[in-house]
């Protein structure tokens, strides 16, 4: 095995610190607290990358003492507040099971609590602010109409000129304006036109959660790991949370070798790569496979530390012109030939503002493609 460096000396020592605790390096972390550490700037950053259950726990079952009490009370807080907040999306994750699959509507649950219990037996050691499902796009109708009667109310920027959100996008949100939970309907896995698994073959794979008596089922391991993997990469890991998530998973994983097939059919070998340079250089974690990483990949790990270093959020609409470039920079270099077909496919298709524009009636709509330049030009000259 040939082993990586990536260069983290840009982290700062609260964040070192935090990787230190999630290690369990105990020589590091003591040094780290005897030094100067702003525990304002600590906490900062442990609920950036909404790690503050794991860090809680680890600070409190052995460093107690030496963390300022204001730190470890707000730590406290955060993370009963988190445990309060998984039991009822939990409870309302149980519900919408059982509710659409009594409609004969198959769901597959993402993320949240489903996830969080699986990885640590605990629903209160991961964070969740909504509920994540996978249908096939076939019940996408079905689905929506049975939210909307049970009060959620849908987002709106389902709105489109030729009907065309549904393979521009991935996912639709909604939230009830009583309980304020928030449910993200997808019918991928994934934006962009990106290869991935049909709904039957995931489907197929599944497997139950043991988080509640009634049925809810979650990706089988393998697509699980392929989904949090490159969810991680398309965000740029802006919160290392993804990242310590896929270390805690590939302990469960025994299909390596499934793993490293459906990374080279989907065509996400260089983000493996990078996954695998980033759990070794962060997380002093080698996962099985691990050798020498593409000149490509080695980038892409740089690419996310800088992204890491800055804390920016490549989908932040409000990034700095420098920032903004960098992190369209790094998506692309994500991104397959294919999804970058469809990104300039799908920027050259007419959109919502061209219609707001220049209102046509709908059997005119097909006018919207050669009248598409002139109207963006158009909307940046007013």
């Amino acid at each position: 095995m040939v082993r990586q460096s990536l260069y983290i000396a840009g982290f700062s020592k609260e964040l070192k610190l935090m990787l230190a605790l999630i290690k369990k390096d105990n020589d590091s972390i003591q040094a780290f607290i005897k030094s100067s550490i702003n525990w304002h700037v600590f906490l900062k950053v442990v609920k950036q990358h909404r790690l503050y259950p794991i860090i809680y726990k680890k600070l409190n079952d052995g460093f107690r003492e030496k963390v300022p009490i204001e730190i470890m009370e707000q730590l406290r807080n955060l993370y009963q507040q988190n445990t309060f907040q998984m039991m009822k999306i939990s409870a309302e994750m149980e519900r919408v099971s059982v509710y659409l699959q009594e409609q004969g509507i198959r769901c597959l649950f993402l993320k949240g609590p489903a996830l969080g219990y699986k990885l640590y037996g605990n629903l209160s050691m991961r964070t969740s602010n909504d509920i994540d499902l996978l249908i096939s796009i076939k019940d996408l109708e079905k689905t929506d109409a049975i939210l909307l009667q049970r009060g959620y109310q849908r987002d709106t920027y389902r709105r489109s000129v030729l009907g065309d959100w549904k393979w521009k996008n991935h996912h639709v949100e909604y939230i009830h304006p009583d309980t304020l939970h928030k449910i993200e309907i997808h019918w991928k896995l994934h934006p962009g036109r990106a290869k991935e698994p049909s709904f039957d073959q995931l489907w197929n794979r599944k497997q139950a959660s043991s988080l509640s008596k009634q049925p809810v089922y979650i990706l089988g391991n393998e697509d699980l790991y392929l989904f949090l993997m490159i969810h991680g990469a398309r965000h740029g890991w802006y919160r290392l949370r993804w990242l310590v998530d896929l270390v805690d998973l590939s302990r469960q994983l025994t299909d390596w070798r499934m793993v490293k097939k459906m990374e080279r059919k989907y065509q996400v070998s260089h983000i493996a790569d990078q996954v695998n340079l980033l759990a070794d250089g962060l997380l002093d974690n080698q996962l099985p496979f691990y050798g020498h990483a593409t000149k490509k990949s080695y980038q892409l790990a740089e690419d996310a530390l800088f992204l890491i270093i800055n804390e920016i959020d490549i989908h932040d609409d409000q990034l700095s012109r420098r920032h903004s470039k960098r992190a369209d920079e790094y998506y692309q270099s994500i991104m397959t030939k294919r999804q970058k077909l469809f990104r300039l496919i799908g920027a050259l298709y007419p959109c919502i503002d061209d219609a707001k524009t220049l209102p046509l009636p709908r059997p005119l709509h097909f006018l919207y493609f050669p009248l598409r330049p002139f109207l963006w030009m158009w909307r940046q000259l007013v």
